[in-house]
């Protein structure tokens, strides 16, 4: 589900013709769809919604308060705490809905998609994206991501080529203690199954998030933090066989190698505190692959013009997660935390 995004080197050998096949619109495009599968919700079930505390609340001249306090601390210590926020609320927020959109452009080439995304939040577990690429041959690309809160499916078609894959959300909540989950940011990132959650567990970790600033978007009042690709795993951060695959040699050479993403900041009025709004991916031309290679690349994901929904906004059709004779890939086991 991460390979495009992910550190991890897999079965993708970089040799010749994998570069070759860079070129090649279909291929692109899927990059393109596995990169979206990368930025995927999972919350845990039956507890509701937490109260935070100490929240992040400004980052003037370069440094951040917690919660009211005199306390002050890096912009490096400051953006990686509103990082891990961030993927705490998009696990345990409200329920919402949202367009996605994204954008890619590598060796001069730009493919598009779009499409949308709901979480059923408040602990149920439940999300449904969907999208649809472009490519220069026409052919249909889409993907469908949806849990009912006991199992994540997501099923990628490029063409004439078909892709399904589960994950048992219940074996892994079965490891994992509710109330820690509940009150520990590091550790409800074993539950950021899918969705944003999913995407912003990945990036809290492989990005060293060095700046902040304060900005405005659609109104909102935002943390944009920028990042580089770290050389090594970070102190704090989950230990599940899927994290430590971002941190495996990537020989691509499409890994990118700085990031910027966009944040809401919990101000007073703000529904849907700490939102993801905006993923940017960089690649610049003269950082070379190991094959030579200068493929600069841009990537942009947007959970674009979010809107807080109530319960009765939703429907168990939303969720649904239909049965299917397709074979399928079981990923569970990259998703399990350790023994405790």
């Amino acid at each position: 589900m991460w390979w495009f995004l992910s550190s991890s080197n897999d079965s993708k050998s970089a040799d010749k013709n994998t570069f070759g096949r860079l070129r090649h619109p279909t291929f692109v495009t899927t990059l393109l769809l596995a990169s979206i599968a990368s930025a995927l919700v999972f919350p845990l079930t039956g507890l509701g919604s937490p109260q935070i505390s100490a929240q992040p609340v400004s980052a003037p001249n370069g440094s951040i308060g917690r919660g009211g306090s005199d306390e002050k601390i890096s912009q490096e210590a400051a953006a990686t705490m509103i990082m891990e926020y961030a993927t705490h609320s998009a696990v345990w927020g409200p329920p919402a809905w949202c367009q996605v959109r994204q954008q890619i452009r590598v060796h001069k080439q730009q493919f598009s998609g779009a499409g949308k995304f709901i979480r059923g939040g408040q602990g149920t577990g439940k999300l449904n994206l969907s999208i649809e690429m472009s490519a220069a041959d026409d052919q249909t690309n889409e993907l469908l991501q949806i849990s009912d809160g006991t199992r994540l499916q997501t099923i990628e078609q490029l063409g004439e080529q078909r892709r399904r894959t589960i994950v048992d959300l219940l074996k892994v909540q079965k490891r994992l203690s509710r109330k820690r989950t509940y009150q520990d940011r590091i550790a409800s990132m074993y539950l950021a199954i899918g969705g944003p959650a999913e995407s912003l567990r990945k990036l809290t970790q492989q990005y060293r998030w060095q700046s902040l600033r304060e900005e405005k978007h659609d109104g909102q009042e935002v943390w944009v933090l920028s990042g580089t690709i770290r050389s090594e795993a970070p102190e704090r951060r989950p230990t599940a066989m899927i994290d430590n695959k971002i941190f495996e040699p990537n020989l691509s050479g499409l890994q990118p190698t700085e990031a910027k993403v966009t944040i809401a900041k919990p101000t007073s009025g703000c529904k849907l505190p700490y939102w993801l709004y905006q993923v940017e991916f960089h690649r610049f031309a003269d950082q070379t692959t190991p094959l030579n290679d200068h493929p600069e690349m841009r990537l942009t994901i947007e959970w674009a013009n979010p809107k807080e929904l109530t319960n009765d906004q939703l429907t168990e059709e939303h969720f649904l997660v239909t049965s299917t004779i397709d074979p399928f890939d079981e990923e569970t086991e990259l998703y399990l935390p350790p023994v405790q």
